[in-house]
């Protein structure tokens, strides 16, 4: 029993992906027309793709500056920031279970940043800011839009979510100075080492989600969020625009919120299967003929993917053996 407890720990969410995008592609393969989506593909405009390629490297632009902004120090570059965050995507594209964010705060230390424990706690903020745009995007889209339940309460269950967290790291850092948290750590118990050890990691993880007293870090990582979320629908509209099809705010929104809600989706490493099936049905909403729809689904997985594989890889094979092997004992 305590077998399968480890295994499924380790390696459920993965089976369970391989299951969901088995699905998704058996599916798509009993319905679809591959010889027209291979039409579909041949016809796109090369100028639009390359614009909305354009689009994919701006959205990863401010995603690296917002988590510059969060982390709040001078000695860590852009290009090691880039590079620590670009490494952590190409991780969580091969690995379950997100296992590339603990992947780049390791790497961000690698690059000069004093605590993987608080850079880790600069991660969280940044997932909390994107279930804010996340929430404010739906909202929006529902004043526009009549959207289909499986969009409305994937989005509810998101932003509850989020929204407990939030609340638990307020909590945190609202106790963090009261007199009875300081005396915890100046008791003397047998394991005295172990707890001062715990006590100073949970310090440095709080120490990374105090952006959320300094309103100027939370107002500079809120305007990058709300770019990167804009360079995202950007990259929607143009690549829509390069299929000959409908130019249109309201699909390029609508796929973007799905698709992002589409990441908690357990799948196989790259979502492969399951982003297309969103991209499917997201579009056939709007009346978009399947065979185009797939066509479109699969380009944009390839822009999206393009950088953190290309990028990633190649630094991937640039670090040293030393944090190479940092890597892979966190994986």
């Amino acid at each position: 029993m305590n077998q399968f407890v480890t295994f499924w720990r380790r390696w459920g969410r993965l089976v369970l992906g391989t299951m969901i995008s088995l699905a998704f592609i058996v599916w798509l393969a009993a319905t679809l027309d591959f010889q027209n989506v291979v039409l579909a593909l041949r016809g796109v405009d090369p100028i639009w793709a390359g614009l909305s390629l354009l689009m994919v490297l701006l959205t990863l632009w401010a995603r690296v500056r917002r988590w510059q902004a969060l982390l709040e120090s001078d000695r860590v570059s852009t290009g090691g920031t880039l590079q620590a965050l670009v490494l952590g995507q190409l991780l969580n594209l091969i690995f379950p279970a997100r296992l590339g964010d603990v992947g780049r705060a390791y790497l961000i230390t690698q690059a000069g940043y004093p605590s993987q424990a608080q850079a880790l706690g600069t991660v969280a903020l940044e997932k909390l800011w994107d279930v804010v745009m996340l929430l404010g995007l739906v909202i929006a889209l529902s004043f526009w839009y009549p959207l289909p339940a499986w969009v409305t309460i994937p989005a509810r269950l998101t932003s509850t979510a989020g929204g407990l967290v939030l609340l638990g790291i307020v909590t945190l850092l609202f106790f963090r100075h009261q007199p009875a948290i300081r005396r915890l750590g100046q008791q003397r118990w047998s394991d005295l080492a172990r707890r001062h050890w715990l006590i100073r990691l949970t310090g440095r993880l709080i120490d990374g989600l105090e952006s959320l007293r300094r309103p100027r870090v939370m107002l500079a990582a809120g305007s990058w969020s709300f770019l990167a979320w804009f360079f995202g629908m950007l990259t929607n509209l143009t690549l829509l625009k390069a299929f000959g099809l409908p130019f249109s705010l309201l699909i390029a929104a609508l796929l973007l919120a799905v698709l992002q809600m589409g990441v908690s989706v357990p799948s196989v490493p790259g979502r492969i299967g399951v982003f297309e099936g969103l991209c499917l049905v997201t579009l056939a909403l709007f009346g978009i003929e399947a065979n185009r729809a797939l066509a479109y689904g699969l380009l944009l997985h390839g822009l999206v993917l393009l950088p953190p594989v290309s990028l990633g890889l190649w630094w991937l094979l640039r670090l040293d053996v030393a944090a190479r092997q940092g890597v892979w004992e966190l994986t």
